[in-house]
């Protein structure tokens, strides 16, 4: 096979796929959340023309911070910014995706319902995050799934997030 002809963004979830666990008894994933994150949000496209993604955080939050720190290295440096938020509050309309982390679950399930129906990819932590509204949420656990995927949610909110994606969802759930 001549790897010329294959686009870069294959070759990086053929290698994401080597590093997620064959099984739900293991560690959800060693690249971690905000890897995750950012390759979800690489492989989403929104309804219109994009300008630079607006990834939005929660201020403070743990997994923010990594994030914040993974992206100059990687490929969406150049085409996504960060925004910080604190917990609980107003979400901007200029917010194209939101990493909601240490949300009490009232403010949380009440911002996703008001952003259920706009192209804002909703991303959190635990299984509770998607029954709440949330569109990816990620494992916290080890015998969850390093994430799931809430295709109601995704439908909703008129993304399109690349099959590929949600075929990584797929075999990899807790018995």
């Amino acid at each position: 096979m001549n790897l010329r002809c294959v686009p870069a963004q294959w070759l990086r979830w053929a290698f994401l796929l080597l590093l997620l666990p064959a099984n739900a008894t293991e560690r959800p994933s060693r690249l971690g959340v905000p890897a995750l994150a950012l390759g979800i949000v690489e492989f989403t496209r929104w309804p219109e023309a994009q300008r630079p993604v607006l990834l939005c955080l929660t201020l403070g939050g743990p997994q923010g911070k990594e994030l914040a720190a993974a992206l100059p290295a990687h490929p969406l440096g150049q085409r996504l910014s960060l925004r910080e938020l604190p917990a609980n509050g107003e979400l901007p309309l200029a917010c194209d995706a939101m990493l909601f982390e240490a949300w009490n679950d009232e403010a949380q399930a009440a911002t996703l319902r008001r952003q259920a129906n706009r192209p804002l990819l909703t991303l959190g932590l635990g299984p509770q995050f998607c029954s709440q509204g949330g569109a990816v949420c990620f494992g916290v656990e080890a015998q969850q799934a390093p994430f799931e995927v809430n295709t109601d949610a995704l439908a909703r909110s008129g993304l399109r997030v690349s099959p590929r994606v949600l075929l990584l969802t797929r075999g990899r759930k807790a018995p």
